[in-house]
């Protein structure tokens, strides 16, 4: 696949809204919308140019269906700013100082409503602007709508505490409510998950996901549907997209319990229904207005179908999506079936499939924060499955909260975009839902690890295997193999960084000489003896830290490339 064939989507956050104010009233009057669109575009778009960026997707709502423009249709963000500062006792202090807030976030989200109260004072639309400056930069525009979020930090406090939209408060049986259809698909744990279930408009507080209350919309409901259909139409009318994003991701619970067997149809044909209005809407323009979905596939399309109501299958057979965007770890090895499984089912159809992937913050499947090694890594097995580009989520926020560890660098996305450098790039594996494993006396384990890089072709410095054995000590007798050959002790290096060897449990293997293969590879272990450390027998029989047993904790390949010259 060519480089130009290959596209890079880069979707924001959404975040930079809740920083600082874009038109600052002190500034002359005739400098005000001027300055603002410089500097809007300096964050939003310009960055991009030149990048390898084919398509900039832009968030255009707000948690929960509160919208970042001047809807007639649905509910703007700016009518948060009132409540907040009525409600919260918000009180910003216009000349100097900081600003006094009684709830930690809610002078992000007063941010967010004073930008778009003074946009519409001055008779200025950002989103006009950055459609514009793109498309003449050779850039694409999408909108995303996040379909069902329900995750809005801040509360109506009118006696219901629900982070939620006037149309919902007007309506609190358009809520999923003690009735929803829960399901593990949401990649975090309980707890997390908890937090945005609480409290129910009778103040019931419980925390587990279970039983709290959802205050998710029930897409069972045709009045829900229609309500999201008139706002879609009404993007598509007001702007010159080029493609509307759904995103199923965030929070995937759309119907309530029994009612997924025919929610699901009312989904395909809710997005039928999307389709027939972008595509109504493109032609009379002359400019295609492409619409994506953007869906969790780690569980994979079954799952999907069958406890959340979203038939991927089905959309792509009644085309009612162009391009399929399934989000699995971008960290973790074995999200490639889950992308390729996707990839073969829209094979002989003209829906486009892209991987997805995330820079910057914490992979939400493993909590690891993914280097550019595990990113190129990951780039490498969606190319191998077949996709036809990325969607990269690229929160490019201007808050203090940022992570900084590593700066973001716009030339990853020109290193991503082009196949000869993510071939040649140093590449960095790791396995994840195979893991942690109990190892007893004479078990034997197989795990599979893919990869991407077509080794034998290239020049590889080093390839080294990574294990993590607690509780393994010189006396053991562990027999490792890749793909049914047996690893020798004498490949098996120290590592290069100071560590008690044994006592970490850190084993690294020199694959070099060995078959390494593209695509999928069996690593065995077989245990022939195990002789526990006698200090730690001493220890409670249920305490985790007795070695009775071997454990398996990590397992990664790090592939290194010669560097030219």
């Amino acid at each position: 696949m060519s480089e130009e064939s290959y596209q890079i989507f880069v979707a924001d956050s959404g975040s930079q809204w809740l920083g600082p104010c874009y038109l600052a009233e002190d500034t002359p009057f005739g400098l005000r919308v001027e300055q603002t669109a410089d500097q809007i575009l300096n964050d939003f778009v310009l960055p991009f140019v030149g990048t390898g960026a084919d398509v900039l997707v832009f968030r255009i709502d707000a948690g929960n269906q509160f919208l970042c423009y001047d809807t007639s249709v649905g509910e703007p963000v700016t009518d948060i700013q009132p409540r907040l500062e009525c409600e919260y006792g918000l009180t910003p202090r216009r000349a100097g100082g900081g600003e006094y807030v009684s709830f930690a976030n809610a002078l992000g989200w007063w941010r967010l409503a004073e930008n778009f109260r003074l946009f519409k004072k001055h008779s200025f639309d950002p989103w006009a602007v950055i459609i514009e400056a793109a498309h003449h930069k050779g850039l694409q525009v999408f909108f995303e709508i996040q379909l069902n979020q329900a995750d809005t930090a801040i509360h109506y406090m009118d006696g219901t505490g629900l982070p939620i939209s006037r149309f919902v408060l007007d309506h609190p049986e358009y809520l999923l409510g003690y009735d929803c259809h829960r399901t593990d698909l949401t990649p975090a744990i309980e707890g997390y998950r908890a937090i945005y279930q609480a409290p129910a408009p009778d103040g019931d507080t419980h925390s587990k996901p279970e039983t709290a209350f959802c205050k998710r919309l029930d897409f069972g409901r045709d009045e829900v549907r229609q309500y999201r259909l008139a706002v879609i139409e009404e993007l598509c009318q007001r702007y010159h997209l080029d493609g509307l994003q759904i995103n199923f991701c965030s929070d995937p619970h759309f119907f309530k319990r029994g009612g997924v067997d025919v929610g699901r149809e009312q989904m395909t044909q809710f997005l039928d229904e999307v389709k027939k209005i972008t595509d109504r809407i493109g032609e009379r323009r002359s400019r295609p207005i492409r619409s994506l979905a953007r869906f969790f596939a780690h569980r994979g399309l079954a799952k999907l179908r069958d406890e959340v109501g979203l038939d991927v299958v089905d959309w792509i057979g009644k085309g009612v999506v162009d391009i399929l965007v399934p989000v699995a770890s971008c960290t973790t090895n074995e999200h490639a079936p889950r992308v390729k499984e996707c990839v073969d089912v829209a094979r002989d159809s003209d829906c486009q499939v892209l991987g997805g992937i995330s820079d910057v913050m914490s992979d939400q499947y493993s909590q690891i924060r993914p280097s550019t090694e595990m990113l190129q890594a990951t780039n490498q097995l969606y190319r191998q499955a077949g996709v036809s580009g990325l969607h990269i989520w690229w929160p490019r926020e201007r808050l203090g909260a940022r992570d900084f560890q590593r700066p973001q660098d716009f030339s990853l996305l020109a290193d991503l975009k082009s196949a000869a450098v993510s071939a040649r790039f140093d590449k960095h594996y790791l396995l994840g839902e195979q893991l942690p494993i109990s190892l007893k006396e004479h078990d034997v384990r197989v795990m599979q690890l893919f990869v991407g890089d077509d080794v034998a072709d290239l020049c590889v410095e080093k390839a080294i295997l990574v294990m993590g054995l607690r509780h393994f000590t010189q006396k053991d007798r562990v027999t490792f193999s890749l793909n049914g050959a047996k690893i020798s002790w004498d490949d098996f290096i120290e590592p290069d960084f100071p560590s008690i060897w044994y006592k970490v449990g850190r084993l690294e293997a020199l694959l070099n000489t060995y078959e390494l293969r593209a695509g999928s590879n069996e690593i065995a272990l077989r245990v022939d003896r195990h002789i526990p450390d006698p200090d730690g027998m001493t220890l409670p029989v249920d305490d985790p830290r007795r070695p009775d047993d071997l454990m398996l904790t990590n397992m990664e390949l790090i592939i290194t490339y010669k560097r030219e010259g």
